[in-house]
């Protein structure tokens, strides 16, 4: 058995301090901090940086912008419409993970559907403008056949006069 002996008392900051009289008389006190923590490197940030410099306002300053009219710089939010679920178990992860794929593979086929019905389109009106290009290069064709032939028939004209 030790003779410690232990007694806490408050500081001002309401921090508790634990004072432990030890054999020799001497008294130790114990904190909540370490004294002899340093402390951590901390995360190293990879990727790209999204933040823009000098771009900070204060919120006085965007409170004076909108006050005054002018343009307070925003981005656009998104809504999404769909409920956050509540998980009371693994298999309640399971199922609402398959629900997601199956969303999903419906997003992605209707997004393939859209693309082939505007490639289809597109194609389509392609193909009409070819018909009306050709169409107006015929009507060339016939006009340049007929100039053709008025001046051979001028020409014919000309040798028997």
């Amino acid at each position: 058995m030790s003779n410690k002996k232990k007694s806490e008392s408050m500081t001002n900051d309401g921090k508790t301090v634990k004072i432990f009289d030890q054999k020799d008389g001497s008294t130790r006190f114990r904190i909540q901090f370490d004294i002899t923590y340093k402390g951590t490197k901390g995360k190293k940030v990879e990727g790209e940086s999204h933040t823009v410099p000098d771009m900070t306002m204060h919120l006085s300053q965007l409170l004076e912008r909108h006050s005054s009219g002018k343009d307070v710089p925003m981005k656009q939010p998104i809504f999404v419409q769909t409920e956050i679920p509540v998980f009371n178990d693994l298999t309640d992860v399971e199922k609402y993970r398959e629900s997601l794929q199956r969303r999903t593979e419906e997003v992605n086929a209707f997004i393939k559907e859209e693309q082939d019905r505007q490639d289809q389109e597109e194609l389509k009106k392609l193909r009409e403008k070819k018909k009306r290009q050709k169409s107006q290069m015929d009507l060339v064709d016939e006009a340049e056949k007929a100039d053709r032939a008025k001046r051979d028939q001028a020409a014919d004209q000309e040798e028997e006069a």
